[in-house]
């Protein structure tokens, strides 16, 4: 069985070598069978919310539902995901610059296939 597209660790900003992301940031992190974490990262970010939960599921190609674990409500996101300089892939929903609760896009690292 093929691996869905989301499966990953999916942060703000690429690695550019300045340090920055390593910081300060956010990601989420979609793992198989629905689960998955927000992370989130820095000087600021409260100590209960470096790490929280969340559940999602496909309801089609583009589309999914995803939620915080400890929310009753479901938000229904249609996305996309475009190679960006050659080593990232973005993600983000569809005709937006943001991604559910990230304020922008969010970028995984491509495993380049020699």
């Amino acid at each position: 069985m093929e691996q869905d597209e989301l499966v990953g660790f999916w942060r703000n900003g690429i690695d550019d070598l300045s340090g920055l992301p390593q910081i300060w940031g956010f990601a989420l992190e979609f793992l198989e069978g629905g689960d998955g974490i927000n992370h989130n990262w820095g000087p600021n970010s409260k100590e209960d919310r470096r790490k929280e939960k969340i559940n999602w599921r496909r309801t089609g190609a583009k589309t999914i539902s995803v939620k915080f674990e400890w929310d009753d409500e479901w938000d229904d996101i249609e996305y996309e995901i475009t190679v960006y300089d050659t080593n990232w892939f973005c993600l983000k929903e569809k005709s937006q610059e943001e991604f559910w609760c990230a304020p922008e896009p969010l970028y995984k690292k491509r495993r380049l296939v020699s």
